[in-house]
């Protein structure tokens, strides 16, 4: 079974509903689709019911790590409610990050979880003595390296940030790196950027888009979306009528 390590963008754009109030009832509408009509990331989307349908028939299995789920605390909208929701982080599997970010950048989980935070920890990370720093930490505290991660193997991560043109993908990166080191086989992500940035030889975890992962399982058919564009639903996810 292909496993998949799945982006934040793809859990948001998964999230299809919103909760409003209409007649003075409260349910839900469908959410703008995202992307231009006939463009790439509208086709992209348009995917994503599909891929949500093999992973609920086990088909593939989805996998989660803890950075990816603090940008899915950041996205107020994102898994607050279930119904629309095409993928839910309870039904993914937890992995480990490649590097435990917590022994060296602590700070207070409001800043913690911020982008920057973590792309401060990035550009660290692509210092030339980052690995004997983290190495001389686990000796100095007596700490085994394997509960931070992989330090020894942080070339792998600085030569695939060498790759890229903005440091604001070096997170991307670090998701890359993540997977690579769970023997994850996709990471599944909307940043056609990322994607074709990165060598499709360059390791075990292949960065990906939604289409090309049905490609690869030869499946051209798509799923419709449970809900329609225009119409009201109850709180049960029953049509109740049209919106003008």
């Amino acid at each position: 079974m292909p496993s998949v390590l799945i982006d934040q963008n793809i859990i948001s754009y998964g999230d299809i509903m919103d909760c409003v109030k209409d007649k003075d009832v409260l349910g839900f509408i469908r959410k703008k689709p995202v992307g231009e009509e006939g463009s790439w990331l509208r086709e992209e989307f348009n995917c994503l019911p599909t891929v949500s349908k093999l992973a609920h028939d086990n088909k593939i299995k989805l996998h989660r790590y803890s950075e990816l789920d603090f940008e899915n605390w950041k996205n107020s909208g994102s898994g607050s409610h279930k119904l629309g929701a095409l993928f839910s982080t309870e039904d993914m599997d937890l992995v480990r990050p490649a590097i435990e970010r917590s022994y060296f950048f602590s700070s207070e989980l409001s800043d913690y979880i911020t982008r920057e935070s973590v792309l401060e920890f990035c550009r660290w990370l692509n210092k030339e003595q980052a690995e004997k720093a983290i190495l001389n930490f686990c000796e100095s505290n007596g700490i085994p390296e394997k509960r931070i991660g992989v330090p020894r193997e942080i070339s792998w991560y600085q030569n695939l940030c060498n790759k890229l043109q903005k440091e604001e993908q070096f997170i991307d990166a670090f998701h890359l790196w993540t997977g690579e080191k769970n023997n994850i086989d996709y990471f599944l992500t909307c940043d056609r950027k990322f994607v074709y940035a990165i060598n499709k030889n360059y390791g075990r975890c292949l960065p990906i888009l939604p289409s090309q992962l049905l490609k690869i399982l030869n499946i051209s058919t798509l799923e419709p979306f449970e809900f329609k564009q225009n119409t009201f639903y109850n709180i049960d996810g029953r049509a109740m009528w049209g919106l003008i």
